[in-house]
């Protein structure tokens, strides 16, 4: 598998990244970074970010930098607002962080999606678009 074509750069050391694109699994991200929650919904689990995860990166390693593809956009659809937010904030720290940039505010598209449809009657949509970040030269 190819690795990841840029990073971010950072003052912390990068773990390596995994051969599935080096995401943090929710379980983690919600323990470090909100050590209080519990899922806000009963259908809520940590099996469906995960899995959301996986398609988005998957995607964008098949099309980012083939063909000269720089940015592309990905259509998200998911029954649970809170949910969408939460999947939204894990996407955006994981694929930011280690080879793309965000374009969108998911915040503010979740926001209007609440005012524009109503929650628990069909899917709500979040789509994203992703900018190739330029490779950042290594520094010895």
């Amino acid at each position: 598998m190819a690795e990841p074509v840029g990073t971010a750069p950072s003052s912390e050391p990068t773990p390596d990244p995994s051969p599935a694109g080096s995401v943090i699994p929710i379980a983690e991200h919600i323990k470090h970074q909100h050590p209080k929650s519990t899922p806000p919904h009963e259908d809520w689990t940590y099996v469906d970010f995960a899995l959301i995860q996986d398609k988005v990166l998957r995607h964008l390693h098949r099309k980012l930098g083939k063909d000269n593809v720089t940015s592309l956009r990905v259509q998200i659809g998911y029954r649970d607002t809170i949910g969408l937010g939460v999947i939204g904030i894990v996407l955006k720290e994981n694929i930011a962080h280690n080879w793309v940039t965000l374009n969108s505010d998911i915040e503010t598209i979740a926001r209007h999606n609440l005012r524009k449809e109503k929650p628990g009657f069909g899917l709500i949509h979040l789509e994203i678009s992703y900018q190739l970040l330029p490779p950042v030269p290594l520094i010895r």
